[in-house]
């Protein structure tokens, strides 16, 4: 949670049984407070007219979850996708930032006020690389 910032919601590790994926052991809670409340991740360095594809799990009982993909450069969504599911699934995106973009940001949140819904498994990977250097 150290990393994820909400805004319109409260964020907070849940380690409920029934709040975590199968093989997991804990998610990511977002709980909002207003319409459209999310949790925001720290930015993050991509390459312009590069595709990107990003895998989120997403549980949202009640509640209609949304991951965002922020341009932090240019203050715009890129793409977003909805998952309306009490059970757990995972939402797929593919994106390709323009040539001016270069600091995005992922959002995780909901469309309602009093909503909660659980993330876990955040996963982005530009499309056709083989190797990653680690942190």
């Amino acid at each position: 949670v150290t990393n994820w910032t909400g805004t319109g919601a409260t964020v907070a590790k849940d380690t409920d049984a029934g709040d975590s994926p199968e093989m997991g052991t804990q998610s990511l809670s977002v709980a909002t407070t207003a319409a459209n409340g999310y949790a925001q991740s720290a930015t993050f360095r991509v390459d312009g007219n590069l595709t990107y594809q990003m895998w989120v799990d997403v549980r949202a009982p009640a509640a209609t979850g949304r991951v965002t993909v922020r341009d932090i450069t240019n203050g715009a969504d890129l793409v977003n996708d909805s998952w309306a599911n009490g059970d757990w699934g995972t939402i797929d995106l593919s994106f390709t930032p323009g040539a001016s973009v270069d600091q995005i940001a992922i959002r995780l949140g909901a469309d309602e006020n009093g909503a909660t819904v659980h993330f876990d498994n955040v996963i982005l990977l530009q499309s056709g690389r083989q190797t990653y250097g680690l942190p």
